[in-house]
């Protein structure tokens, strides 16, 4: 784990009581939900991902320009194969 995100943690579970195991629960728990949410999306379509507020971390959404950005990419990529 990165050094830094374990001080995170660490003083997160100083100031709430709880065990830094605790803490590393409840940090996975959220992004695996926002994963789970976030597969739902159909591949090339944008508008069919929907956006998630974690209330201590902001909002998680995928915006269409970033969508075409990578799709571009990606075409690019395949072709100078």
């Amino acid at each position: 784990m990165n050094f830094k995100l374990e001080n995170i943690l660490k003083k997160i579970a100083k100031e709430n009581n709880l065990s830094l195991e605790q803490v590393k629960e409840v940090m996975d728990s959220e992004f695996f939900c926002t994963r789970k949410v976030m597969s739902q999306g159909v591949h090339d379509e944008p508008d069919t991902f929907l956006n998630i507020n974690l209330i201590k971390l902001g909002k998680v959404y995928a915006k269409k320009g970033v969508i075409e950005k990578m799709k571009r990419s990606k075409k690019k990529k395949d072709e100078s194969k």
